[in-house]
């Protein structure tokens, strides 16, 4: 899930599929036209927690949009080869 907020400082939370890679920065996608990403824009400050709630990782942090590099596509390609 990631949490971004919008115009009226609402929290807005949407389940997105992402990926770690080097085991500090969290890729996750969005249409440059989606809410969250008008969102960010604005207001970088996001909060990102995974779906498990046994094991589950809870951050806050700025995000950043990028072109994702070749491991990114890589990484995404494993995780969700069969979804």
């Amino acid at each position: 899930w990631v949490v971004t907020v919008d115009a009226d400082h609402r929290p807005h939370s949407t389940p997105v599929w992402g990926v770690w890679v080097d085991d500090d920065t969290f890729w996750f996608s969005c249409a440059h036209t989606a809410l969250k990403a008008r969102n960010l824009r604005a207001n970088p400050h996001v909060a990102v927690t995974t779906a498990d709630t046994v094991e589950f990782v809870s951050l806050e942090g700025v995000a950043v949009e990028l072109t994702p590099p070749a491991e990114v596509a890589r990484a995404w390609a494993l995780k969700y080869r069969d979804a």
